[in-house]
């Protein structure tokens, strides 16, 4: 009787457990996704562009013109190990767009000015990151941006870019990003290229499904 009875409830013990974990893991399946869960997450961007126009290398007036992108970020903190939820730690790349037209053009890059230049940026950075919460994540963003620009000499970057061929160089850069949301996520992302010469300046939005 005595072993049969410890026997019993050792069997009742282990499937008393056996329920708990498949609960806690059911209720985990069910809880919504956040910012805690995100392992990748491609990024589009919109927003604004702000650098010093220059004519042959010689800067002008600052102006602004549209940009248009997207980012895509990687969470190799949690990629390793699930259960690192509050860090957001990895590789953050994309592209950016940026129509320049000539000298004087609009925000969009046209209007009554001759030239059709364009600019490219291609961040190579490393993204660390916190989740205050389940719904908003702060991160520091920084390492070097590739530039193309289809006309050298339209932005005072540096000697290297004082030509009116096209020129790609790769400069160092910092910013923020700001991630706000459950289902679909909003992200403000300041960013600053410092370049010999005159900085560049991208401040963009993205809307963003989590992926985990």
């Amino acid at each position: 009787m005595g072993a049969s009875h410890a026997r019993a409830e050792a069997e009742s013990t282990r499937e008393s457990a056996e329920s708990a974990m498949r609960s806690e893991k059911e209720a985990a399946e069910m809880k919504p996704r956040s910012l805690k869960d995100e392992i990748f997450g491609i990024k589009p961007q919109l927003g604004v562009l702000v650098f010093n126009e220059a004519i042959n290398g010689v800067s002008e007036d600052t102006s602004s013109r549209a940009a248009y992108g997207f980012t895509m970020d990687l969470n190799l903190a949690r990629w390793r190990d699930a259960d690192r939820r509050q860090w957001f730690v990895g590789p953050s790349t994309g592209l950016i767009y940026s129509h320049l037209g000539g000298v004087g053009s609009n925000f969009f890059g046209t209007g009554d000015v001759k030239g059709g230049s364009n600019l490219l940026i291609i961040p190579v950075n490393l993204k660390v990151g916190y989740n205050v919460s389940d719904h908003f994540r702060t991160s520091l963003h920084a390492g070097g941006n590739v530039v193309y620009r289809s006309v050298g000499n339209q932005l005072n970057l540096g000697e290297q870019g004082r030509t009116d061929a096209s020129d790609t160089t790769m400069y160092p850069n910092v910013g923020m990003d700001f991630e706000f949301g459950k289902k679909v996520v909003l992200m403000v992302r300041p960013d600053l290229t410092l370049t010999p010469e005159d900085e560049l300046f991208t401040g963009t939005v993205a809307l963003s499904i989590p992926i985990s």
